[in-house]
């Protein structure tokens, strides 16, 4: 507890303990030594200074803070406190000194706080409560308790026993049923009957718990009101069951006044009816004691007065001084007060009182409840006349659609699910010679003989009833009673029965036996019109399609009802579609024998109806029914007239037949004219045909002598440059390197030209037609395999390429391709000779090498299919090029070069499992590129010991090998010419088959003993070229290699694996060659 002494002579603290500084919120330091009144507020200066000389006195030792008074301390922060205090004075070296004790009242305050306002709660609340001690008198009492019993005030009723307010008879079955379920349970809810201060009896309702003492509490509501409540709501319950059934405005009315003034005890009562036409209020019932209150008829206009005011409103106003005028009252008596409750859009009730008074609140609920049975009333009173009205105008619309039914010709009819009719109108009964009440309850087959029209109605209505869509009959037939055929135009729809609610089929029907016939005669005139005018417009065709034309038009002008229209032509085997109309997606583009009944037609000079069963593949299954039946007609033995019409009669048939005829005599006549015309032209185009073959041949015989005559490769090509240059418009002479799968190119017809793409890395066509020894022709019409190349064709001004093979014996020696800026320029006659030319220049370059051999080297290729005994089941997509090198016995051979299509990895977990290979390094040069090398080693048995020795025996060295996952390609040099034919028959010991892919001779004397860079990849070449031209070789030290990788936008890494790799390439040819 915080303690702080003081001086009573200086009033000066002396002392203080901790809870002292943290009530204060200040340290020790800066309350000791100040002034007792610095405790406080500074405005409460005087006040507390009082207290403290009070303390010194010795005249109060404690002192409690209120709400608005007592002690108050202030901290630092300047938060007043209010605090209790308990003071005493001490003697110490003769001065005295007060002690004071402060506890921080807050907590307290604040319950102090809670208990006033629940004290004012229970003093203020309409339920009677009290407490009673264990004896069973009360210690409290609020107001609402003892006014419940009918006392004034409490005040004498406290210490009086609970017995004294009820009777010996309720006191004793309190003690015996109440008072032992409280003991056991510790409370207890229930209604009592007390009796009030007068003997009157109060019903309550109570609620009775144990206190801890032994006492109890207890908690009174008077349900007094509730049960004259219950009985009046009662009542007015019953009012509204009765009024309901009022069966007019009066009734209801009487009712009404009578209720307010039996139930709610208002004998002044009224209700006022709004008058639409004048906007007022007037008086129509009146209860008695309301009309000797009123002399004259009273009205209230709207929305100018009190009452017209709460009707416009809709809500009840309740008027303590009714503001009425005398002159509208009796003299004698007046209306001070009145309750005002709308009832709907119909009027007000009025409930008055002479004197003024605030209605009590269950009167007026009460009232308000009888204007809602009122206005229901009322409105069940407006319905039920509506009804009545509406009724009576139905039955007499009803009556005057019966009279007009029955007067329209149509014959108008409902027939339910079993055929029966349920409605039917004269025109129907006079055609079945009956009454239409006799026809009610009857089918058509009670008064119809024939059979097949009934089914055909029966059918028409068990779809309708069933699908619930309408039917539109453009003609059928039906036999009256005289046996008179009637031509009918229906329609038919779902109908739901108005008596049952059961499905039914509405019909209407237009007899139009009369409009037929007249129609017929229109028809057969027209059609009679067009076959006139038919001859004339078929005369006029040139083309079969032209004659069609006018076929299918004809068909569609002068026959009604037609869906479907088209001509199929017979030719080879299969009938194909030329013209339709409206057949989009029923008739498809051929047919072939057998799919469709219209092949018994072809050819047949015949005209035959087909069912939709013969349709075949005509047509979608699910609407086919919607086109009736198909009319084919023979158009003599070219073609099949095929027509979808309803109207399925002969008069049509004859017809479409005629038009058929006619347009078969017309394709005579057009098929006659076009046999001249073809002759003429045939006669033209051979004429054409042979001058091109003349121009091709005398050009052909100019360079194959050329070719024949030349001594050097340099002359055969240049030869073929001269057949290009007076047939196309570019031409290039290249040779190809099975190993790398490219092209070197070694003679062009003008720089500049397409040549050039040859050195990308790019298969274009004369790359294909080398590897594949076949004619690659690129016109435009097929485009997908060298798409890429006809776009650069494009862009060099050229539309069409011929490259064709220089080969012997399946062996290439080179590749020529023309190049033409017109898809015309390389015709048949071009291609037929330049493959030729390609087939002359081979052999004469295979005859040249042969007798020419002696002192030149021969390099050759030899392509071996199979499994591979190098690298057996190689993974998909992969290349292997390597250089080879011959080494010991023991260590067959050393490769060293490239693979592509994989990555580092997978080339090492592949090679890990192919026998006899050693494997030195692998680096990863880019993506899906790897620089390898490798040992292979192998006893004399092993297929590898096998393949490189029978290559070494025949005196020939291998330079390089290329494998792929289905073949192998082999890069061979030799200087006799019998070795080329024995190291292939060997090879072909080892694989499925070989073949001689390239053979071309080079003079000793023209061998370099430099290095050779025909053996690197095109981006090697290009990685050299920059290297030498940025002096990397000539001057290394000046040269950077970081530079020089930048400008190829390389890492250095990268290039100094490429230069490794190029190094290796090239002394390997240097000393290969030396």
């Amino acid at each position: 507890m915080p303690v702080v002494i003081a001086s009573a002579r200086t009033e000066k603290v002396v002392a203080v303990n901790t809870a002292a500084t943290i009530l204060f919120d200040k340290d020790q330091s800066s309350l000791v030594g100040s002034h007792q009144t610095e405790l406080h507020p500074p405005e409460l200066e005087e006040q507390h200074r009082e207290l403290f000389r009070t303390a010194v006195d010795g005249n109060e030792d404690i002192v409690y803070s209120y709400e608005n008074e007592g002690v108050v301390v202030q901290q630092r922060d300047g938060t007043k406190v209010p605090v209790d205090v308990r003071t005493d004075t001490v003697e110490y070296d003769n001065e005295t000194y007060v002690v004071g004790l402060f506890e921080d009242a807050r907590d307290r305050l604040a319950r102090v706080k809670q208990l006033t306002e629940q004290s004012t709660a229970i003093e203020s609340s309409p339920a009677g409560i009290a407490i009673l001690g264990p004896d069973g008198t009360y210690n409290y009492m609020n107001q609402a308790h003892a006014e419940l019993f009918g006392y004034e005030t409490p005040k004498k009723l406290i210490d009086g026993n609970w017995q004294q307010f009820y009777s010996d008879q309720r006191v004793a079955e309190i003690e015996t049923e109440v008072l032992p379920v409280l003991e056991e349970s510790g409370n207890w809810d229930g209604e009592l009957t007390g009796q009030r201060r007068d003997g009157s009896e109060v019903v309550q309702r109570v609620s009775l718990a144990t206190l801890p003492n032994g006492g109890l509490t207890c908690v009174a509501i008077d349900l007094t009101n509730r049960e004259q409540t219950q009985q009046r709501l009662a009542e007015v319950r019953e009012l509204g069951e009765g009024i309901m059934l009022a069966k007019n405005v009066d009734q209801a009315l009487t009712l009404i006044i009578n209720a307010l003034t039996d139930i709610v005890d208002r004998p002044l009562s009224g209700y006022w009816q709004h008058d639409k036409d004048t906007d007022e209020l007037r008086p129509v019932e009146l209860s008695a004691g309301m009309k000797e209150l009123i002399e004259t008829t009273l009205t209230f206009e709207s929305p100018q007065s009190p009452v017209g005011q709460s009707f416009v409103a809709g809500e009840p106003a309740c008027h303590p001084d009714f503001p009425v005028t005398a002159s509208n009252l009796n003299r004698d008596t007046c209306l001070s007060s009145a309750y005002i409750v709308p009832v709907g859009k119909y009027g007000v009730l009025i409930v008055g009182s002479s004197e003024p008074e605030n209605f009590l609140k269950e009167d007026k609920e009460l009232i308000r409840i009888i204007s809602r049975h009122l206005q229901v009333a009322l409105l069940l009173i407006d319905e039920r006349e509506q009804l009545r009205s509406a009724r009576e105008r139905a039955e007499a619309h009803e009556a005057q659609l019966e009279r007009v039914i029955d007067t329209v010709p149509q014959l108008i009819f409902a027939k339910n699910t079993d055929g029966e009719f349920i409605l039917a109108n004269e025109a129907v009964a006079d055609a079945y010679g009956t009454t239409t009440e006799a026809l009610v309850g009857s089918t058509d087959l009670d008064f119809s003989a024939t059979e097949d029209e009934v089914d055909v109605f029966t059918e028409d209505d068990r779809l309708v009833i069933e699908t619930g869509e309408s039917i539109h009959r453009k003609r059928e037939t039906l036999t009256d009673s005289d046996g008179t055929e009637r031509i009918l135009e229906t329609w038919k729809i779902p109908f739901n029965s108005v008596n049952n609610g059961t499905d039914a089929v509405l019909g209407v029907a237009n007899d139009i036996t009369e409009l037929v016939g007249v129609r017929e005669e229109l028809r057969r005139q027209k059609q009679l019109r067009k076959l006139t005018s038919l001859s004339n417009e078929l005369l006029q065709t040139s083309t079969l399609n032209e004659a069609f034309s006018v076929c299918v038009d004809a068909v569609e002008d002068a026959v009604e009802d037609v869906d479907l229209i088209t001509i199929y032509q017979y030719d080879d085997g299969t009938l194909h579609k030329q013209t339709s109309k409206h057949a989009d997606g029923f008739f498809p583009p051929r047919i072939e024998p057998g799919e469709s009944a219209i092949w018994q037609v072809v050819g047949a000079d015949r005209s035959q109806w087909i069912h939709q069963d013969g349709f075949g593949p005509l047509g979608n299954p699910e609407n086919s029914t919607d086109y009736g039946q198909l009319l084919a007609v023979s158009i003599g033995r070219e073609a099949v007239l095929a027509v979808c019409t309803k109207e399925c009669t002969d008069e049509n048939k004859d017809f479409i037949t005629a038009i058929a005829n006619q347009t078969q005599t017309a394709i005579t006549r057009i098929q006659q004219a076009q046999s001249i015309q073809n002759l003429s032209g045939n006669i033209t185009e051979v004429s054409q045909r042979a001058d091109r073959y003349q121009q091709v041949w005398e050009v052909f015989i100019h360079v194959a002598r050329s070719i024949i005559k030349a001594r050097t490769r340099d002359g055969v090509e240049a030869a073929i440059l001269s057949f290009g240059n007076k047939l196309t418009d570019y031409t290039h002479v290249g040779r190809y390197n099975p190993i790398e799968d490219r092209l070197d190119i070694t003679s062009v017809s003008s720089e500049g030209g397409p040549a050039k793409l040859y050195s990308r890395d790019k298969r274009f066509p004369a790359v294909t037609a080398a590897a594949e020894v076949t004619t690659e022709l690129v016109d435009g019409t097929d485009t997908q395999e060298h798409s890429e190349w006809l776009r650069q064709l494009l862009y060099f001004g050229y539309r069409s390429s011929l490259a064709v093979p220089l080969a012997n014996n399946d062996t290439v020696y080179g590749v020529c391709e023309f190049v033409s800026t017109s898809v015309e320029d390389i015709d048949q006659p071009l291609i037929q000779t330049a493959e030729t030319l390609g087939l002359l220049a081979g052999s004469k370059i295979a005859s040249m090498e042969a007798s020419d051999s002696s002192n030149r080297e021969i390099r050759f290729t030899v392509e071996c299919y199979g499994c591979s005994p190098l690298f057996p089941g190689l993974p998909s997509e992969s290349t292997f090029i390597f250089d080879v090198f011959t080494l010991s016995k023991e260590q067959i051979a050393f490769l060293r070069g490239e693979v592509t299509g994989l990555s580092s990895e997978s080339v090492r977990t592949y090679l890990s499992q192919v026998p006899n290979i050693e494997i030195e390094s692998i680096e990863q040069l880019d993506t899906g590129i790897c620089e390898v090398s490798l040992r292979i080693i192998g006893s004399k048995e092993s297929e590898l010991r096998r393949l490189f020795d029978s290559v070494a025996g025949q005196q020939v060295n291998m330079a390089k090998i290329r494998c792929q996952p289905d073949v192998d390609v082999f890069d061979l040099r030799t200087v006799n010419n019998k070795s080329v034919a024995e190291t292939r028959s060997q090879l072909e010991s080892l694989y499925d088959s070989c073949s001689l892919r390239r053979k071309e001779s080079v003079r000793q004397d023209k061998i370099r003993t430099d290095a050779d860079t025909s053996n690197l990849t095109q981006r090697q070449k290009e990685i050299l070229e920059i290297a030498v031209q940025q002096g990397y070789y000539a001057s290394p030290r000046d040269t950077s290699g970081a530079e020089l990788a930048e400008q190829l936008d390389i890492s250095s890494s990268t290039l100094h694996q490429h230069l490794r790799a190029i190094e290796h390439k090239v002394m390997h040819s240097f000393f290969q060659r030396s």
